[in-house]
């Protein structure tokens, strides 16, 4: 019920964990009154979809979530909260209006609910937003003051009617500046205008020395190719001379490493007939012991036929001992979880009906198993003892033939040894002759080298001479043309002096021209601080008429912001919402009192009332506080039957307000384990109020797990669960 108005439950359940395990969705429909037209709340959950919906006379209306919730608290009178501490006592509820783990924020925030004091917020949140706005607005309007102040003391027209007398002086500096720049530059291009003359006649004259250089540079280029050409020869005669040195030297130390080679060889040959009789032998003993592999092959084959044989019949027993201790211990971890008087799940009792005959039966079959898995333990015992026999001829059998087979390796091993050794030997008796014919072909290449090096040294010093020759010749040609380089030299300098010159001229003469336009710029240049000055002046004027206004606005602002500051008084704490605190808590007070006067007989008095202490930051703040009295005795510890009786009372002392307050009177109410950690007198006194709220409001429902109870009820449901199944029997 609770989740279909609210979608939360007594227990906290929240989210998909509403779903019964093994079902897809929850869903839950219930009436509300007897409304005309016809209301009905639905709300359903599948893994992850929630939907709340109301029918109207069947059909849905078009409101969203939020607007559906508000509209059941309104049809309802109240919200979850106050419908748990108004309706609902819940077994171990942690959230009682009187109970000592109840803040004193939900306290407040129930009476709040209760008392419909959620306008009072939303006003104090809208005036809060007001003041805020306002308060915005006046540090803009003293923003704009401030920035306004200080652009107006920013001008200075004095300041700008100085300036603006300076400039007119500075221009007029300027401008004779640069009068006499433009007429020193006309001075320095006459003067250089003389050395530009000279620059035609000596670029003929360094025309005619180029020409005479560039035959002298192809002549020198020829004999430098020729030079090139002659050492490019002289170096690879010496190249050729130095490989074929090497090469000489080299197939000398071949010959004389070939001649011991023959020495050694010639006593290779009497060995082989020695290796050709031990490796007959070697051969021999390896035929031998091939045929006793053999032999312990066929034992392994035969005894791995027996084994796997065993191995198969122990194979199905396993199996079958492991399923019936399984069995066996399933029945002893039953057993255990049964060992008492009452059923851990439904509580009914073990020693009579099914559980007792379902007890037994686990005892006769834990019996059987036991048995059979000791009988299946000694045939596999049998089993094995062959299996570890026949494994144990079956390893020594393995063992002597690794044995043969290492000593076939070793045999096989000597053997190849010995003919690698035959090959070896052969090999060399072959290689000497080879060896001799390699030597005397090394001897003639040798005498081919030494004349090709005599030859070379004869051709080597014929290129040497013709290039010192050459050398000669080259150096006294330079020693001749040197002076005519000279005077191409002297003469390049003097062209580029006129060259200068003439550049320099081009140069002055673009200086003299920028330097005019400068001046005309410096004539013709306008005045900027005359025209600063009169914008200035008009800004002076504009920003004291905006100042006035702004005086204006900040003066409307702050009128309005203290009549706002009022009415956030008027909604907060101390406040409307603290005046309405007071005006229940009294009437509280009196319905507890009235009521635990049936539970305790007098012995218990509470008082509830609020207190104010004043905070630094949020202003004043309230605080509900509860006193009592046991026996005449103030504040000292309940005891559990006490404090359920003061809580008892506490809840229906808030029924009583809601009624006060919506003008209707709650006529249910749900009681879960109500009785509980009473004693008798308790009991007796909390059914005593029960039935006098049952004459006076309507419908009492009462949840306990005391079957005697059932005689002080009209009606008494009972559900009982069996084997997972809970059955609902309807006994009056």
């Amino acid at each position: 019920m609770t989740w279909c108005w609210y979608g939360e439950t007594v227990d906290g359940i929240k989210g998909d964990d509403v779903i019964r395990r093994g079902a897809k969705r929850a869903e839950v429909e219930i009436d509300i009154g007897d409304t005309a037209p016809e209301l009905t709340v639905r709300r359903t959950r599948s893994r992850g979809k929630p939907k709340l919906v109301v029918l109207k006379d069947g059909k849905p209306l078009d409101l969203s979530k939020a607007e559906i919730q508000g509209k059941i608290n309104a049809w309802i009178g109240l919200d979850f909260k106050s419908f748990k501490n108004s309706v609902l006592y819940g077994q171990g509820d942690a959230a009682r209006f009187a109970s000592p783990r109840t803040k004193d924020s939900e306290r407040k925030d129930m009476l709040h609910r209760i008392a419909n004091t959620e306008i009072l917020q939303t006003c104090h949140t809208i005036a809060l937003a007001k003041r805020s706005d306002l308060q915005d607005e006046i540090e803009d309007v003293e923003r704009q003051r401030v920035s306004t102040r200080e652009r107006l003391e920013e001008i200075d027209l004095d300041t700008l009617r100085t300036r603006s007398r300076g400039w007119e002086e500075e221009r007029d500096g300027r401008v004779a500046e640069y009068q006499a720049e433009v007429a020193g530059l006309l001075v320095k291009a006459q003067e250089h205008a003389v050395d530009a003359g000279k620059l035609p006649d000596l670029e003929r004259g360094l025309k005619r020395l180029e020409a005479e250089r560039d035959e002298m540079a192809g002549a020198e280029t020829a004999s430098a190719q020729e030079i090139e050409a002659l050492t490019t020869e002289l170096d690879a005669a010496r190249t050729r001379w130095e490989e074929m040195s090497r090469e000489l030297a080299g197939l000398k130390a071949k010959r004389e490493q070939m001649a011991k080679q023959i020495s050694e060889t010639k006593g290779v040959a009497g060995a082989v007939a020695e290796l050709s009789e031990r490796l007959e032998e070697r051969e021999g003993e390896q035929r031998e012991t091939e045929e006793a592999i053999a032999g312990c092959d066929a034992e392994l084959s035969s005894l791995e036929d027996t084994l796997e044989v065993l191995r198969g019949e122990d194979a199905v027993i396993g199996p079958e001992i492991a399923r019936v201790e399984t069995e066996a211990k399933r029945c002893d971890d039953e057993l255990e979880r049964l060992d008492g008087d009452r059923c851990p799940t439904c509580t009914t009792p073990l020693t009579e009906g099914v559980a007792a005959e379902y007890i037994s039966e686990l005892t006769r079959n834990r019996g059987r198993y036991n048995e059979a898995a000791v009988k299946l333990h000694a045939s596999q015992g049998e089993i094995t003892r062959p299996i570890d026999a026949t494994q144990k001829v079956l390893n020594g059998a393995k063992e002597k033939a690794r044995q043969l087979r290492t000593e076939k390796g070793t045999l096989v091993e000597h053997a190849s040894g010995l003919k690698a050794s035959l090959a070896i030997a052969e090999g060399a008796v072959e290689c000497l002759a080879g060896l001799q014919e390699e030597s005397d072909a090394c001897k003639g290449r040798g005498e081919v080298l030494r004349a090709a090096l005599e030859e070379l040294k004869f051709i080597g010093e014929e290129r040497k001479e013709a290039l010192e020759t050459e050398l000669a010749k080259a150096w006294l040609r330079q020693k001749t043309d040197r002076g005519r380089y000279e005077e191409i030299v002297a003469l390049t300098e003097e062209l580029a002096i006129a060259r200068a010159a003439a550049a320099s001229v081009e140069n002055l003469k673009g200086q003299a021209r920028r330097e005019m336009e400068r001046l005309q710029e410096a004539i013709h240049e306008v005045n900027p601080w005359s025209t600063a000055f009169d914008e200035a002046e008009a800004k002076a004027v504009e920003y004291r008429a905006r100042r006035a206004t702004l005086d204006k606005e900040l003066q409307r602002l702050e009128n309005e912001l203290a009549h706002v500051v009022f009415w956030v008084r008027g909604f907060g704490n101390e406040g409307l919402p603290s005046f309405v605190l007071d005006s229940v808590v009294p009437y509280i007070t009196d319905r507890t009192n009235h009521y635990l006067g049936v539970l305790a007989d007098g012995d218990i008095s509470m008082a509830f009332y609020t207190q104010r202490e004043l905070k630094s930051r949020d202003g004043v703040k309230d605080e509900i506080t509860i006193d009592w009295d046991i026996e005449g005795q103030g504040r000292v510890p309940p005891s559990g039957g006490q404090l359920r009786k003061m809580e008892i009372a506490s809840d229906l002392a808030l029924m009583d307000l809601v009624a006060t307050r919506e003008g209707v009177q709650l006529d249910l109410l749900l009681l879960d384990e109500v009785l509980d950690g009473l004693d008798r007198e308790g009991r007796s006194r909390v059914l005593e109020l029960l039935g006098e709220l049952r004459r006076r409001r309507g419908s009492v429902f009462v949840i306990s797990h005391e079957s005697d109870l059932a005689e002080e009820f009209e009606r008494v449901v009972r559900v009982t669960k069996r084997n997972g199944c809970a059955t609902v029997e309807v006994v009056k």
